[in-house]
């Protein structure tokens, strides 16, 4: 079986609207982050109130704690954990995904910290051989780690994916 190449569909980055999400939970929690964001005109403060307030994602979330130039995913989702088929549920970026994975990670996470606003994108699943067939989209979602919210140290990030079905003799 032959690995097919990454396919970006979409990327915003910033995401500026709510009209490329294609899921309507995403779009959800984007409005939610917004309504957040403009209430006092800064990064919002991470604490697990967002995921409780947006129930629909949070098992199909990472939460990225950036650490210099290293990101710790402090949670990840059990949707995110079987279809990416991880097996832990924490860890750094370079030890849970393949290298070039983790480099195209880096990169989104490294743009959405940098802008200090959401970015999206949605593209094809290829880190498994035969996955080709699955897409997804994800929202990174940007957060302080005080009140002043000056720095973005948290980087909440929900998916949402589309599997086509498939058939194989």
């Amino acid at each position: 079986m032959t690995k097919t190449q990454l396919e970006v569909l979409c990327e915003e980055a910033p995401l500026d609207s709510a009209e490329p999400l294609i899921d309507a939970d995403l779009h959800k929690a984007y409005l939610h982050w917004l309504k957040l964001y403009d209430a006092g005109g800064k990064l919002p403060r991470w604490d697990m109130t967002f995921p409780l307030e947006n129930p629909a994602v949070a098992s199909r979330s990472m939460l990225h704690d950036l650490r210099g130039d290293e990101s710790y995913i402090s949670i990840i989702g059990e949707q995110c954990r079987d279809i990416l088929r991880l097996n832990r549920t924490k860890g750094t970026v370079d030890e849970l995904f393949p290298k070039t994975n983790a480099d195209d990670i880096h990169e989104r996470l490294k743009t959405c910290r940098t802008l200090a606003q959401p970015t999206y994108c949605r593209k094809t699943l290829v880190w498994h051989d035969g996955r080709d067939h699955i897409r997804y989209e994800v929202l990174m979602l940007p957060f302080a780690d005080d009140d002043e919210g000056e720095t973005c140290k948290w980087i909440y990030a929900p998916l949402a994916f589309e599997i086509e079905q498939t058939w194989r003799l």
